[in-house]
């Protein structure tokens, strides 16, 4: 992989314009950018696969604008142990998405990926140059983003201003835990609905930052700084419903 975080590389794998793909069983460990980009991807499943130490964000489903029907697919039943900035991520304007039962942790750059692990010294061999910056380093690139840091994120519509608006995201009965955020749901991600969710000893449980039409019911979050935090919202917001959550 390239030595410096933007690079060449987007993700250990990284499909394009392809339909009808599972991606199942996988162990996907170490990449220095992310580990699964699917990008105008309709119809796909990313299921029981095993992530650890992808520095960017371990799955990301993105339409690229490139495709004229809508993305759409399923994420379910992953173990993510991220130590990088995202867990699962929706953006420019994806639709009919599912994420279900994943369990994600440690969302937010906080071990610096993979700037922690390569010393140069047996067994972290790479890298060896000199121009490798360590965190401690003024020239060290921190890859998070202002807003970055989620277990599960829908972003992006202002990024890419010809994209459409997230749309119709389930986002059910997933683990999040140690997170900067455990679901933020940003810049008009529309008719998304967050609900049986375990969130804990995140900074933000649940962030509705510039977004409408959102339901979050049935959430457990424990031990946040912040249980459901609303900012930004459209003027006039509307259709944000919060309701029957257990925040302690």
């Amino acid at each position: 992989m390239p030595k410096h975080w933007g690079g060449t590389a987007h993700a250990l794998i990284n499909l394009t314009t392809c339909r009808y793909v599972k991606i199942h069983n996988m162990t996907i460990i170490n990449s220095w950018t992310s580990g699964i980009w699917l990008s105008d991807c309709p119809y796909c499943i990313v299921n029981n696969n095993y992530f650890e130490n992808n520095r960017i964000v371990s799955v990301a489903i993105r339409d690229n604008t490139s495709l004229a029907d809508a993305e759409s697919g399923i994420v379910t039943d992953n173990i993510i142990k991220a130590y990088g900035v995202l867990g699962i991520e929706c953006l420019f304007g994806v639709s009919d998405v599912s994420i279900s039962n994943n369990f994600i942790e440690s969302t937010g750059d906080s071990y610096k990926f993979p700037s922690y692990a390569f010393d140069g010294t047996y067994p972290d061999v790479y890298p060896k140059d000199t121009t490798f910056n360590r965190p401690t380093s003024p020239n060290y690139i921190n890859p998070a983003q202002l807003g970055d840091g989620s277990c599960i994120e829908l972003t992006g519509k202002y990024t890419d201003v010809t994209s459409d608006y997230n749309n119709t995201i389930i986002i059910n009965g997933n683990t999040c835990n140690s997170g900067m955020c455990g679901v933020r749901c940003e810049e008009m991600s529309m008719m998304a609905t967050v609900s049986n969710n375990a969130i804990r000893n995140c900074q933000e449980g649940i962030f509705l930052f510039s977004a409408n039409n959102i339901t979050c019911t049935g959430n457990a979050i424990r031990r946040c700084v912040n249980g459901i935090r609303t900012d930004a919202m459209i003027d006039p917001a509307y259709n944000i419903i919060i309701d029957g959550n257990i925040i302690e």
